[in-house]
């Protein structure tokens, strides 16, 4: 999995985890008796990734990598003959 879906799943879970946690603690009844601290903390966690990820996504080199990348290589791959088939070489 490439960098970019990681952060947009991320981002997406982190969403996710933080209306779960708004909805847990305005009804605390819908979850189990003695598993509040448990489901909080993976909730937690799981929106602590989601920053990281964003942060680490944001470092130079890491989100950028690959356009960078394309942008170096492509004027050098235009300037390169053609190549020939494998069928014309053969004859």
């Amino acid at each position: 999995m490439n960098r970019e879906k990681l952060v947009a799943e991320a981002r997406i879970c982190a969403e996710a985890a933080s209306h779960n946690l708004r909805l847990i603690r305005k009804h605390p009844e819908k979850v189990l008796p003695g598993e509040m601290i448990h489901v909080e903390g993976q909730l937690l966690q799981l929106m602590e990734f989601a920053r990281w990820e964003k942060r680490n996504a944001r470092r130079a080199g890491r989100a950028l990598l690959v356009k960078r990348m394309k942008l170096l290589v492509s004027p050098i791959i235009a300037l390169l003959p053609p190549r020939s088939k494998s069928n014309e070489s053969a004859s």
